[in-house]
C-alpha cells in the first residue's frame, strides 16, 4: 500500500470512530434524560422566554390598570374641585 493511501485509510477510520462515539453519547443522553442535553437547554430557554413574556403581558395589564386608576382619581379630584368652585359662587 502506498503511504498516502494508508494515511487516508487511517483518517477515515478515525472519523468513523469519532462519529460512532458521538452517536453512542447522544443515544445515552436520550435514554437517560429523554432528550439530548442541548435540546433540554433549548427547551428550558424557550420555557423561560415564554414565562417572561407572560409576566411582561401581566405587567402591562397592571400598568394600564394603574394608569386608568390614576386617570379616574384625577377625574374625581377635578370633578370635586369643580363642584366646590360652583358651590362657592
Amino acid at each position: 500500500m502506498e503511504a498516502l493511501t494508508a494515511i487516508a485509510l487511517v483518517g477515515n477510520v478515525l472519523q468513523f470512530a469519532e462519529l460512532l462515539a458521538k452517536l453512542i453519547s447522544k443515544t445515552s443522553e436520550i435514554r437517560d434524560h429523554g432528550t439530548t442535553l442541548t435540546n433540554g437547554d433549548i427547551e428550558l430557554a424557550i420555557s423561560d422566554l415564554v414565562t417572561m413574556g407572560q409576566r411582561a403581558e401581566h405587567a402591562e395589564v397592571i400598568g394600564a390598570s394603574v394608569a386608568t386608576s390614576i386617570t379616574k382619581e384625577e377625574h374625581v379630584i377635578t370633578t370635586c374641585a369643580d363642584h366646590e368652585f360652583l358651590s362657592d359662587h
